[in-house]
């Protein structure tokens, strides 16, 4: 199985991660722990956030401590990488920040012990706070992975700009800097007028190109577009919402080519949307979650596919 290797820090994961956003709430515990054991069986990476679960009443960081709950039963911990996520703005009032040390700190605690473990491999910052100076973010996760807690660190719908911000500040105070960048990608292209959270941050153009020059890592979130490019090709209905992000004609023009490679190949559309991330010049994985055990056989096919060089080729000109 091919791999995708970040950066320089040397950490391996597989071609695709598995998203926990609805354990505990949207997935019951007892799914979501088939889901761990299924996918573990042939993928490595786990992506999760200290957030994923508060929208609902009881519990907190539901998803964490399903996650931490399945590791302790399963003994797997050694075998995955586990990413998650910190200083999300309180549930309700998205403008708020909460980029300060002690609440980047209290979630990392916080997520330790629901995850029951000792250190994080990639922390990423759900958020950012543009009024805050980057160097003073950065200071608190370099001191977190001083301290064993974290093993690198990462943004998450950061603009491109701050990411650079980042990177300028790494290099002038000697830091380990950003090691992943996750962010909403897919094949199918979001109409940003159309995306209701508008402080997602998507990939484009100018993020591509300094991705592509600069060989940070990427993780997409929503890699599927919501099985977007699956259900047009199977006739399917398609959601309001989604066909708003989605309609474009770019997308039509890349679904036309999409399904001519997928005759070509012998690949359903779902492969090939995710053997896309692999076609990158610089690593990209894609991570998705599954409402049901078909939806999750079906991607995870793309675990046993190895693409030839003309496929990836393909699929990067798409």
């Amino acid at each position: 199985m091919h791999k995708a290797v970040f950066g320089n820090n040397g950490l391996t994961v597989s071609p695709l991660g598995l998203g926990t956003a609805q354990y505990g709430t949207g997935v019951e515990e007892k799914e979501a722990f088939w889901q761990l054991d299924r996918y573990t069986e042939c993928g490595n990476l786990i992506d999760t956030a200290h957030v994923y679960g508060d929208w609902m009443p009881g519990e907190r960081y539901k998803s964490e401590r399903v996650i931490g709950r399945w590791l302790k039963a399963s003994g797997k911990r050694e075998s995955v990488v586990i990413s998650t996520k910190c200083a999300h703005p309180p549930i309700g009032d998205m403008t708020a920040s909460r980029l300060g040390k002690a609440e980047i700190v209290k979630d990392v605690d916080e997520s330790l012990s629901a995850l029951g473990t000792d250190c994080i491999d990639i922390l990423f910052l759900h958020r950012d706070d543009v009024s805050m100076p980057v160097d003073e973010i950065l200071f608190s996760l370099e001191q977190l992975r001083g301290q064993g807690k974290i093993r690198y660190y990462g943004c998450s719908n950061w603009t491109l700009d701050r990411i650079k911000q980042a990177g300028t500040a790494s290099k002038k105070n000697g830091f380990a800097g950003f090691s992943c960048n996750q962010l909403m990608w897919s094949l199918a292209r979001a109409d940003k007028q159309n995306v209701k959270d508008k402080t997602l941050v998507a990939m484009d153009e100018a993020t591509f190109a300094f991705h592509a020059s600069s060989g940070l890592a990427a993780m997409g979130y929503n890699a599927l577009a919501n099985g977007y490019f699956t259900k047009k090709s199977r006739g399917e209905a398609i959601k309001p919402g989604v066909s708003a992000k989605y309609d474009t004609p770019q997308n039509a023009r890349t679904f036309e080519k999409l399904k001519a490679l997928s005759l070509e190949s012998g690949l359903d559309i779902t492969v090939l949307s995710l053997l896309y991330f692999s076609a990158q010049p610089f690593p990209a994985v894609p991570l998705v979650s599954y409402s049901g055990r078909g939806q999750m056989e079906e991607a995870l096919k793309v675990l046993e596919t190895e693409p030839s060089q003309e496929l990836l080729k393909a699929l990067a000109e798409l």
